[in-house]
């Protein structure tokens, strides 16, 4: 259990899906509210495991907390 987090850089989700990913930052956005921790998504970057049928435009649940 993670006490006290001010700060955290270089976090790295993995998932072989759009849907995967789409999940970890739900269960980040939920973990933010409840500790008032901002996500910059401004500097998140995703990474295609394959050139094939990549959209590099972010799910709408990745674009709405933009930090402070």
């Amino acid at each position: 259990m993670i006490l006290e987090l001010r700060y955290e850089d270089h976090t790295v989700p993995l998932s072989n899906t759009v849907k995967g990913l789409v999940q970890i930052f739900q269960s980040v956005k939920k973990t933010q509210r409840r500790s008032d921790l901002f996500l910059k998504t401004n500097k998140l970057k995703l990474y295609p495991p394959t050139k094939q049928n990549f959209d590099p435009k972010l799910p709408s649940v990745m674009k709405t907390n933009t930090g402070k």
